[in-house]
């Protein structure tokens, strides 16, 4: 009698996680398959996999859902009884190990499979010789006893036609079991419908690992914590070479920041991305591994307003092997850590940025170093984190700023979600506000070098400036209402003898005023006090961090920042030079000589719209317009609906300013009268340079 699993689905209801697995992913770009297993489909434990959060299980019965096909005629329209039992052990074939094999079942519990056997119960094959999906109750699972861990499940499948008939074998499954403790905190989720939110299990095959084991929340945190420190010196370094942070990445004017997760597993998995971190990424990377597990944890920070930085005590940085004030400076601008709950003082933090003394005196030799993981951030005099942390002399402006506290998303496209969880933006309005008297703002917020303005649309890094490089991850974000295009590149030589690594984030925001404020703005991330370099022969304005780690430009409404990202440093001015000369040429980005376009016009403006003087004129772009879906306004771009063909488009007007607004390019007529062309277009369509006047 043949019979096959045709399906199995373990998460069948994902709002009911007490006898569903949750819903999860590959990752921000990959879906996994529902039903999870599917013959012909799965052949290892990796090709079907499935998480369940421990805690709402408990005392709960948990299933999952099964269905069946045969080809024999007998049992068609027939009943038939089905089980899963575990794969024999190794007592069974050789009865001199059986007193070991079952001591080894009681003490090591990945000895048996995690959701234990599938109970029997009788399922009916159509007149086709196909079962629906059915529910199947698993018998003594060991989920709540296993604790958080990745366990592999090995089911062998038997059926039988009637009560006392033998069991036959039907074949086996294998699946990969991830054991959480509940359900996932923010930026997660573990219902479906929020697109690239359910847990990646690209991040829980390391969380689940670095907490194996764990049966408390804070203890899964406290075990995270010490798992990301002990990546340094190997994969993660204290950023004393850009300041900057390496993974949180800030989107917009209101201090809204993204966690690059994606680019961080990548760096995991192949030790190629920035090796330099500060501890806000610490701060997202703690919260965001723990979370995945059930935590509750925050990315908060500590500072006092009105104060640009408060002194601390020695500290042993990620990576680094003495013990030190944080890049030779006094003390921090801020500092932030994964903070517990409300990140009151009564609350826990999760530093995995640094390790602090533990002895009476903090302040001085000999120093005893700890993690401060599960502890409480106190106060003054406790004796606790604060007292820790904080020089004795300042202590009093290392203050708690729950109202700050952010779960930061895990892209751009879910801020939206992410704005309920923030409460406010005290410190970078602070900050901004204290930069800008120091770099004397209102003297460049608008300043443009050119004869005539720039606005620069769809801009890619020239790949002949980084010839002897390669692309080694790139991100590009979506259109959002609100927030500029960015995009993040890191480039390593191709030679891979120097530790040389070069990441750049992109900016094309709705103007040059907005690519100025923005300049100012994420300048505010920079955790110590440093002095910045003005450079004035780059751009718009440019500034460097000290001994140029990181160089920072605008040219027109396009904001760079060019960061050395490993140990051995590049010339990164020579760089921002030579990209510079590109956006102001008004010729091809690519060294070929510029072909006209002749099949298609890349460019036109809205003759619907009249041009009054004052009045702002839609651009539009080939393939939007009316080409593009019905709900989609006439002319207003998306990232689906822009023209890939189209790139590096550079418009230059002496009289007319181009702007973004409303997801629009639009053009904002000047003074001067409109019988003569007005815009002047460069760029590349299907690969070829072109040229052409807007009028």
């Amino acid at each position: 009698m043949g019979i096959q699993v045709h399906q199995i689905q373990f998460c069948w209801n994902p709002a009911n996680p007490s006898g569903s697995a949750i819903s999860i992913r590959k990752n921000a770009e990959i879906e996994l398959p529902n039903p999870e297993w599917t013959q012909g489909r799965n052949f290892t434990f990796n090709d079907s996999r499935a998480a369940y959060a421990i805690n709402p299980i408990k005392g709960k019965k948990v299933f999952i859902k099964a269905s069946f096909k045969t080809k024999d005629p007998a049992l068609f329209n027939k009943e038939v009884e089905i089980r899963a039992v575990q794969p024999p052990m190794a007592h069974q074939f050789n009865p001199l190990l059986s007193v070991l094999v079952n001591f080894l079942q009681v003490v090591i519990s990945t000895q048996v499979n995690v959701l234990g056997e599938v109970k029997a119960r009788k399922i009916k094959f159509n007149v086709k010789g196909e079962s629906s999906l059915e529910p199947f109750e698993l018998m003594n699972h060991r989920l709540v006893e296993r604790g958080v861990g990745i366990s592999p499940v090995k089911w062998f499948w038997q059926f039988r036609t009637g009560p006392g008939h033998p069991w036959q074998n039907l074949g086996s499954t294998e699946h990969q079991i991830f054991s959480i403790l509940e359900m996932p905190r923010g930026p997660w989720s573990g219902l479906p419908g929020q697109e690239g939110s359910q847990p990646w299990t690209d991040v829980l095959e390391y969380a689940c690992y670095w907490a194996r084991g764990a049966r408390t929340l804070n203890g899964a945190a406290s075990l995270i914590t010490n798992a990301i420190y002990n990546l340094g010196p190997g994969l993660l370094e204290y950023n004393c070479s850009t300041f900057l942070p390496g993974y949180v990445v800030p989107v917009n004017l209101r201090g809204d920041a993204f966690f690059n997760c994606s680019a961080f597993i990548h760096h995991l998995k192949t030790g190629r991305g920035t090796r330099y971190v500060i501890c806000t990424d610490c701060a997202a990377i703690v919260s965001t591994f723990s979370n995945i597990l059930g935590c509750n944890l925050w990315q908060s920070k500590m500072y006092t307003k009105g104060v640009t930085f408060f002194k601390v005590n020695p500290i042993l940085a990620i990576g680094s092997f003495s013990w030190k004030q944080p890049c030779g400076v006094p003390g921090f601008a801020y500092h932030e850590v994964a903070w517990n709950n409300e990140c009151t003082p009564k609350d826990e933090i999760f530093d995995a940025c640094l390790a602090l003394d533990r002895d009476f005196s903090p302040s001085f030799y000999p120093h005893i170093p700890y993690l401060p993981a599960n502890q409480v951030f106190g106060n003054m005099g406790d004796g606790l984190y604060r007292d820790r942390l904080a020089a004795p002399s300042d202590i009093i402006f290392c203050k708690a700023q729950p109202g700050d506290r952010v779960q930061r998303p895990l892209s751009p496209q879910q801020l939206s979600f992410a704005r309920g969880l923030v409460e406010g933006k005290g410190f970078h309005e602070d900050r901004t506000g204290i930069l800008k008297k120091r770099t004397s703002f209102s003297e460049w917020e608008n300043q443009n070098k050119l004869k005539e303005n720039l606005f620069i649309f769809q801009h890619k890094t020239p790949d002949y400036l980084l010839a002897d490089w390669e692309l080694s991850f790139s991100f590009a974000s979506e259109w959002v209402p609100g927030m500029p295009r960015m995009a993040q590149e890191m480039w390593r030589p191709k030679s891979k003898v120097k530790k040389q690594a070069i990441q750049i984030t992109k900016y094309e925001c709705a103007s040059r005023k907005e690519a100025h404020e923005s300049m100012i703005r994420f300048l505010t991330d920079v955790h110590v006090q440093i002095d910045y370099e003005e450079i004035t022969d780059l751009g718009d304005v440019a500034y460097a961090t000290p001994s140029y780690g990181a160089v920072i430009f605008a040219r027109g409404n396009l904001l760079m920042i060019l960061a050395n990202a490993d140990k051995d440093r590049v010339n990164l001015k020579k760089l921002a030079d030579e990209i510079d000369a590109t956006l102001i040429s008004k010729g091809g980005l690519v060294r070929k000589s510029r072909s006209a376009v002749k099949r298609s016009v890349p460019l036109s403006i809205d003759r619907n719209v009249a041009a009054k003087k004052g009045d702002k004129i839609p651009i539009l772009l080939q393939g939007t317009g009316a080409r593009v879906a019905k709900k989609q306004a006439k002319g207003v771009f998306k990232s689906q609906a822009i023209p890939t063909k189209l790139e590096n488009l550079r418009f230059f007007s002496k009289n007319d300013e181009i702007i973004i607004e409303n997801q629009q390019l639009l053009i904002v007529p000047g003074t001067k009268s409109r019988d003569e062309p007005a815009v002047e277009v460069f760029g590349k369509m299907d690969g070829e340079d072109f040229q052409m006047d807007l009028k």
